[in-house]
């Protein structure tokens, strides 16, 4: 599976699946996504956060830096949806249920620098003894 795949159903089943219903959560749903601690404590109940949470650690070969980075990417890409949907939070949550049914239209969507970044993240994830 492609990363940005991996990367469209994790931040979609992160989103939908949050208990938020309010676009003033934003900031908290980012969080989760770059805070390790925060991040375990809101999948704890979760089972479908948590089984995006392991295809993300298995595809980075469960090396917690480039786990990091995977969920820094995808928090960055969140901020693009946000912007896209005016904060409103059942535009964002219909743009999630689209992107994950077709992640290349999702990566389409990205910045130049997001492409980069998740090129980046590719090679380093090739790179990775712990997956080759």
């Amino acid at each position: 599976m492609k990363l940005k795949n991996l990367l469209a159903i994790t931040l979609g089943l992160i989103f939908l699946n949050s208990t938020s219903s309010k676009a003033t959560d934003d900031a908290q749903t980012q969080q989760l996504m770059t805070n390790p601690v925060a991040r375990d404590k809101a999948m704890s109940n979760d089972p479908k956060a948590k089984q995006a949470d392991a295809f993300i650690k298995n595809l980075t070969g469960n090396d917690p830096g480039l786990t990091e980075e995977a969920y820094s990417l995808a928090a960055d890409v969140f901020a693009n949806i946000v912007k896209d949907c005016n904060g409103d939070i059942v535009k964002m949550k219909a743009a999630m249920e689209k992107f994950m049914k077709n992640p290349d239209q999702f990566a389409a969507t990205w910045t130049e620098a997001q492409k980069t970044r998740l090129k980046d993240l590719e090679d380093k994830i090739h790179l990775n003894p712990a997956k080759n």
